[in-house]
């Protein structure tokens, strides 16, 4: 397949994943209605939705309000393309690049999401374990009876982590979306993994937690009135590290797997 049009489609999803990060967390259908500009609301034309490209012919800025549009929209859709097209090269054009592709997308709105708004949408984490177990049946029916089984040991080994966590610490220390994400995780990946991407996860979140309670002690050369880092007393929106740990394991098993095979 010609490597322009998945570059394109991938611009498509990453478009489509925009609409998802604004309107899921506020319970705006993302069917209707049609794109409109968040600060205005008018309603958007065709030749200023075309990924990446409106972004600059528009000039940063809605043609109706004059408000400048946020960079993170054409590098959402800048990103999901060459998710797509880099998945290609990994896989091929196989069943596999199609269920990988799709989780990777799903991983990347997942993040986004959760990063800002530190929630993760019910109606996404259905998405994806419906979709998800659909692709499964199709394309590896003889996989099907694992992967379930994979997502809801993965579900019972957070749930146990989770309970464990806050007994310990007195305190709420990962969401209830979390728990609900790992088996959408454990459902593609394996359990096996799953853990791999617990594990990646959990290093992170401590590195990013502990680094920005270091960073709010120093002293700001501007003064104490600046925000240097975050509060070290906000939450971590955990489920955006074991996402992108996800993906990190994914694009890795494979050249994993056979440097295991070539082993002596």
């Amino acid at each position: 397949m010609h490597i322009t049009i998945l570059f394109l489609i991938g611009l498509s999803f990453g478009s489509f994943i925009n609409v998802c990060i604004y309107r899921l967390p506020r319970h705006i259908s993302i069917v209707a209605p049609r794109s409109f500009c968040p600060h205005c609301g008018t309603q958007l034309a065709w030749h200023e939705l075309v990924p990446v490209f409106s972004f600059f012919f528009l000039k940063r800025r809605c043609r109706h309000c004059g408000v400048k549009i946020p960079w993170r929209y054409p590098v959402i859709e800048f990103l999901s393309a060459l998710i797509v097209v880099n998945f290609f090269f990994l896989f091929g054009f196989t069943a596999q690049y199609i269920i990988s592709s799709f989780f990777a997308l799903v991983m990347l709105t997942v993040a986004l999401i959760d990063w800002q708004h530190f929630i993760i949408p019910n109606k996404l984490l259905l998405t994806g374990i419906v979709i998800g177990a659909g692709l499964k049946f199709f394309f590896m029916r003889d996989e099907i009876i694992e992967s379930i089984a994979s997502a809801a040991l993965s579900v019972f080994t957070v749930s146990l982590i989770l309970f464990l966590g806050n007994r310990l610490f007195r305190k709420e220390t990962m969401g209830v979306g979390d728990v609900k994400l790992s088996g959408v995780i454990g459902l593609f990946l394996g359990f096996q993994f799953f853990l791999s991407a617990l594990w990646i996860a959990a290093l992170g979140g401590m590195i990013y937690g502990y680094g920005r309670r270091a960073l709010s002690r120093m002293e700001h050369p501007f003064g104490s009135d600046f925000q240097f880092a975050p509060s070290p007393d906000e939450k971590i929106p955990f489920g955006a590290f074991l996402a992108g740990a996800s993906v990190l394991v994914l694009i890795t098993e494979k050249p994993f797997t056979h440097l295991l095979q070539w082993s002596p």
